[in-house]
């Protein structure tokens, strides 16, 4: 979810700068590599468990349960995430 969002957010940056053309082959490069883990009771039990504790959206909840869920840093720029570095592992994007 959270790599989607990046993808996606370089490629509205490139559309607004003129180069979207030029970008989506690196996007398309990048898309499919990338693993898509549909959300299985477990996580949206761990995602509803991480947004129960912190003021943070579904969605962010979610992107933390799933890098919890396969061991890995989150790595984010999404400031509200962030603020719970102490508590979660993750790589600053900003």
């Amino acid at each position: 979810m959270a790599r989607m969002k990046i993808l996606l957010r370089v490629l509205i940056a490139a559309a607004a700068l003129g180069v979207a053309t030029w970008a989506l082959p690196g996007i398309e490069l990048l898309r499919r590599r990338l693993q898509v883990i549909e959300p299985d009771w477990p996580l949206v039990r761990a995602a509803a468990l991480v947004k129960a504790v912190h003021a943070l959206s579904y969605a962010d909840a979610f992107c933390i349960a799933t890098a919890q869920r396969l061991r890995a840093p989150l790595w984010t720029g999404d400031p509200e995430i962030l603020a719970l570095a102490d508590e979660f592992e993750m790589v600053d994007l900003r």
